[in-house]
This record gives structure tokens, C-alpha cells and sequence, in this order.
């Protein structure tokens, strides 16, 4: 049913229900199906949360603070969480906005089944329009498809380059065996290279061809800004004066929502306003902190919509980086890139500073403040603030059923120390990260112009180096805290704590080694020790069939990132 036919039957909602049943699910089913697909492509589901929303709307269906997971489509076009492009093909409605819809406008049976089924007609056109945006860009790609027989060549070639870094981890200090298998594995990688280039299209033809998915992407840009402004407007239709009022706040929550999960840097895909729920203290937060969000949520969705307006028009800027052979183009986008997603960040950071201290000042307990503080700092920095391995350790062995009281009283101390001894360190983690965050994304981009022009950045000169080597410290520290806690155990006790990186090392070298094993008693059937062209050609048919058919890495994308 189009836009225009649900527009004619604002008026009737029997008209409405007779000409499409289908389409007319019942919103908590609606949602519920959307969140199962959700599930099936690695998300969580989205249930119904039933009642009215608190402050944090939509975040709450998603089962708590959104972070850097893993999913959404990936390869250059990928989805609304992969791909140089995917976060313009993601659309602004989603299925799953018709709950929060219903819950904060109040929406009556009628104006319900309306906008379900101009919300289904919205989805379907976005589809379309993208799809055929998407096929557009991948035709217009220079070279065109890689044929079955190229792509299986290129397959082989990657099979025999890691069978050949296999023989030389087995060779060890063999420096014979080494060297012939290095003078094989150079041969095979410069085969590669020479396939590619002789594959390479013109600059003539990558010229042309960025500068028509350029132009697809701008065509894209306005079709999709057309297709989102024509449902709200056929939305604002049915509501009545009280709902369009209520309707920008809405929005607010649905776009924060939809955006923040999309944050690349630290702390800048957390929600303050659902922190106090899921640490269980919301009761002694709330009446204190209810009359800061208001000014925090309408700053941070000021901040998110300029990233998002600059993030969406990135793939363009790339194109004509690409077409006109310029990289300053893509780095000045990268560090303006950067700039828009340290200020939906620092918005969060200094509102955690202010509702700190407003608790602060309002008396309220210290316990409380600090499970708070503790909360948003493990979410926002999770690799410094997380279970680190010697907590992890300390943890397990404190755990187990069969120490004596002494021991245990020594493991707390341990414990103890150890908090003590990586709070600097964590402080100074923390301050590296804040500084060095938005650098990393430009830094890339530059690497890549200089390699381009045979130049080589050594690691020295990354902007998060000095924070590598704070993590090195407290790996050390680690190191150090995880062999006195083993000195207080017995070898049976030891077993049962976390896996150190040597054993891990060690156990997965030797899982290695029997699966190459395993191959050459499956496939080398003439024993020769070797695996001839047919023999890797079984392997490569032996791993389809086992996969069910489904093409290898390269014909599909990977996951993405949010």
C-alpha cells in the first residue's frame, strides 16, 4: 500500500483494516519479529518493555548501554554497521520505533494501524531505493566482477602462502629449511601481486568510476532525505496538536538511539541517563539528577547530528579523494571526523563530571556516587576498567572450595595490592586514551597516503604508542600479581585459574599442529609429506561442502563495528 492510498484513508481506519489485513500486525508482534531478525544477524532481540518509558526511551529495549559490538553488513557497501558507506544506507524509522511511537504519544487504534503501514511502505521504498543504489555502486566498480575461476586461483595462492608459513613455524632454527621455504613463499606472494596488477584497472578507469558512485552516493543522500522527511510528514497528518508537540522529544530519544551505538571512540557511545537504572541506584540518582538531562540530552543530540550529517558524506569525500589522487581530502575528513565524535564524547564526559558532583552536593551516599562513577568508567573504558586477567586470576582463586582460611586472607591481600598499585596506571590509561582517541582514526588515513608514496611510519610515531606501552606495564604487573597468587597454590589449584598467554600460546600451537596432521592423513594421499594441487583443490571442495555450500571469505562481507 503506498503513502498516498494511507493518506486517503486517514479518516477511516474500517477502510484502512479491510484493504490491508497483512499489513496491520499488532505493534508488540511487529517489534518482536524485528528484534528476532535482529538476533538471527548476531544483535540482541528488542523486546516490548512494556508501560511507559522513562528517561533513556528506545536505549531501554536494548537491553542495556550500547557499545562497540559486533554486526551489521559488511565489504565496501555493507550494512547499517560495515563498510565504507553503511551508515548512509541505514534508515532514520526503524519497525521498531513504532513501540516507542505508541508509548510517548499515546497513540489511539487508528492513528496506530496508520502509521504502521506508512511505516511499512517507508521501509519498503528505503529498500528498494537502496538496494538499487548498492547494485549500482557495485556494478560501477572498476574491473567489474572477479570470474569463479580468478577468485578459486586467488584462494589456492592464499592456501599455499599459509601452508608455507606452517613448514617454516615447524621448520624452527632450521635456517636451510627456512630459507627455501622464505625464497617459495616470496616466489608465491609475488605471483599474487603480479595477477593483481596485470588485473588493476586504469587510472582512466578508476577515475571513471569513482566519480559515478560518487555521484551515486549524492543521488543516494537526497533520495534517502526525501524518503524520511515524506514519512514525517505523512506521520504529522494524524497526530493531533498535543502529539506534534510531544513529537521533537520523541525524536530525540529515537535518533540517540540509533546513533550513539555508532561511536568509535571511548565513551562516546554511553547513554548517562539509563547508567543509574542498570547500576540499580536509579532511585537514589533520579530526583537529583532529573533536571540535568534535559539540557544533556538536547546537547548530545545536537553533537549526534552533526556527526552523523558529516559521517554520512564521508563515502563522497573518499571518491574524490581517490578520483583526484589528493589524500589531504580524506584526512581533513578524518580529522573533522574526529573532531564531531569527540564532542558527542566530551558531552559525556563533562555531564558525568556534573551529575558526580550534583550528587555530591545533595548528600547523597558516597557508596552510591562512587558505584556511579565506577559504572560509567568501566562502560566508557572498558579496556582499561574491565576485569583485567590478574583480577580475573584473583577472582577464580578466591573462589575455590578447597583453601584454607590463611590463604584466603593472603589472596585478599593480594588482591588489595594489586587495586592499589594499577589505579595510577589506570589514570594515566585513561588521560592517554581521552587524548589520543580521535588521532588514531586520521592516523590511519595517513599511513595509508604514505604507503601509497612508499614512505614507512614506524610504530613509534602512532598517536596511541605511549599508550601501547602503558598496557605493557600493566601486563607486567599482571605478570607479576598472577605468580604470587600461583605461589600460594597447589599445581591442581593453578589449573583452575584463567589460562596465561604462554599456555594459551603453547595449547594453541599444539591444536595447530594437530590439524595440520589431521589434513595430511586426510588428503595426502600419496605421502609424500607435501600437498600437491589436487590434493589443496580436495581441501578447498572438502571445506565448501562442510560450510554447506557457502562461499569463502571473499564472497561475502565481514562484520562490522558500533
Amino acid at each position: 500500500m503506498s503513502i498516498r492510498l494511507a493518506r486517503s484513508l486517514v479518516g477511516s481506519s474500517l477502510a484502512l483494516v479491510l484493504a490491508a489485513p497483512v499489513l496491520l500486525l499488532p505493534v508488540s508482534e511487529a517489534v518482536a519479529q524485528d528484534g528476532r531478525r535482529g538476533e538471527a544477524r548476531g544483535g540482541q532481540p528488542q523486546p516490548d518493555g512494556g508501560g511507559r518509558a522513562g528517561r533513556g526511551g528506545m536505549m531501554d529495549r536494548q537491553g542495556g548501554q550500547p557499545g562497540r559490538g559486533r554486526g551489521g553488513g559488511g565489504g565496501m557497501f555493507g550494512g547499517a554497521g560495515g563498510g565504507m558507506f553503511g551508515g548512509a544506507m541505514r534508515s532514520a524509522w526503524e519497525r521498531r520505533d513504532l513501540v516507542i511511537l505508541d508509548r510517548e504519544l499515546d497513540l489511539d487504534a487508528d492513528q496506530e494501524m496508520i502509521i504502521e503501514v506508512l511505516m511499512a511502505d517507508y521501509l519498503d521504498g528505503f529498500r528498494a531505493e537502496g538496494e538499487r543504489i548498492r547494485d549500482e555502486m557495485q556494478d560501477a566498480r572498476p574491473g567489474g566482477q572477479i570470474d569463479d575461476e580468478t577468485r578459486e586461483r586467488f584462494r589456492e595462492m592464499r592456501r599455499d602462502i599459509g601452508q608455507m608459513r606452517e613448514r617454516m613455524r615447524e621448520a624452527g632454527d632450521d635456517a636451510e629449511v627456512r630459507e627455501r621455504i622464505s625464497a617459495e613463499l616470496q616466489a608465491r606472494i609475488d605471483a599474487i601481486r603480479e595477477e593483481a596488477r596485470a588485473m588493476r584497472p586504469s587510472q582512466e578507469e578508476r577515475a571513471e568510476s569513482t566519480m559515478e558512485i560518487a555521484g551515486l552516493l549524492s543521488e543516494w543522500d537526497r533520495i534517502r532525505r526525501q524518503l524520511d522527511a515524506a514519512f514525517k510528514a505523512e506521520m504529522s497528518l494524524i497526530l493531533s496538536q498535543g502529539q506534534l508537540e510531544k513529537l521533537p522529544e520523541v525524536e530525540i530519544d529515537i535518533r540517540r538511539a540509533r546513533l550513539l551505538p555508532s561511536g568509535r571512540l571511548s565513551g562516546e557511545s554511553i547513554d548517562l541517563t539509563i547508567l543509574a537504572r542498570q547500576a540499580g541506584i536509579e532511585q537514589q540518582v533520579d530526583p537529583v539528577l532529573e533536571t540535568l538531562w534535559p539540557e544533556y540530552e538536547r546537547q548530545l543530540d545536537t553533537a549526534l547530528i552533526a556527526r552523523d550529517e558529516h559521517v554520512s558524506t564521508m563515502g563522497v569525500t573518499m571518491m574524490d579523494a581517490f578520483r583526484t589522487q589528493d589524500p589531504s581530502l580524506a584526512i581533513e575528513a578524518s580529522r573533522t571526523e574526529g573532531r564531531l565524535r569527540e564532542a558527542v564524547r566530551d558531552i559525556n564526559l563533562r555531564y558525568q563530571e556534573m551529575a558526580t558532583a550534583l550528587l555530591g552536593e545533595s548528600g547523597v551516599d558516597t557508596e552510591v556516587i562512587g558505584t556511579f562513577d565506577g559504572r560509567f568508567r568501566e562502560a566508557a573504558f572498558n579496556r582499561i576498567y574491565g576485569p583485567t586477567f590478574a583480577q580475573r586470576s584473583i577472582a577464580a582463586a578466591a573462589s575455590l572450595e578447597d583453601i584454607s582460611p590463611d590463604v584466603q586472607g593472603m589472596i585478599a591481600g593480594i588482591e588489595a595490592a594489586y587495586a592499589a598499585e594499577i589505579a595510577g596506571l589506570n589514570q594515566l590509561m585513561e588521560i592517554e586514551t581521552i587524548q589520543s582517541d580521535a588521532a588514531r582514526i586520521t592516523d590511519r588515513i595517513e599511513r595509508f597516503a604514505a604507503r601509497m608514496q612508499g614512505e614507512d611510519r614506524g610504530d613509534e610515531t602512532r598517536p596511541d604508542a605511549r599508550l601501547r606501552e602503558l598496557f605493557e606495564q600493566r601486563q607486567t604487573v599482571d605478570d607479576r600479581f598472577r605468580q604470587q597468587l600461583e605461589s600460594l597454590l597447589t599445581p591442581e589449584q593453578v589449573a583452575q585459574l584463567p589460562e596465561t598467554r604462554q599456555a594459551r600460546a603453547e595449547r594453541r600451537q599444539a591444536e595447530q599442529a594437530q590439524r595440520r596432521q589431521d589434513m595430511m592423513e586426510r588428503f595426502d594421499r600419496d605421502g609424500d609429506g607435501e600437498l600437491s594441487r589436487e590434493e589443496r583443490r580436495a581441501i578447498g571442495e572438502a571445506m565448501r561442502q562442510e560450510r554447506g555450500g557457502r562461499g569463502g571469505r571473499g564472497e561475502r562481507g565481514g562484520d562490522g563495528e558500533g
